[in-house]
């Protein structure tokens, strides 16, 4: 799927956040589905909890794609691999309404 965002953005000419926002997400009114999530969207972020393997305690830990989240202005977005196959960042009711 990864090189789907590839295609994507040779075949646009946009890179894939913006294809998602203007082919996507606009048209389907969701205004908290990104893959940059903005200032609000990391205000909502929920923690990511694991369950240790050695003790069975849960831990407070990074987000899967924490990259994505210490990544804040153009430059850095432009450089980055922009993975719409596994980079989203949604709230539950815009993802279960699309799903």
């Amino acid at each position: 799927m990864e090189w789907v965002s590839i295609l994507v953005e040779r075949a646009s000419g946009s890179r894939m956040e913006e294809y998602l926002q203007e082919n996507i997400c606009r048209p389907l009114g969701l205004h908290s589905t990104a893959i940059f999530p903005s200032p609000d969207m990391r205000r909502r972020l929920t923690k990511q909890s694991y369950r240790s393997l050695v003790d069975g305690t849960i831990r407070d830990g990074d987000q899967f794609f924490q990259s994505m989240l210490e990544i804040t202005n153009q430059s850095e977005k432009d450089a980055t691999f922009q993975n719409g196959a596994g980079g989203v960042y949604s709230t539950p009711v815009e993802f279960c309404s699309t799903s």
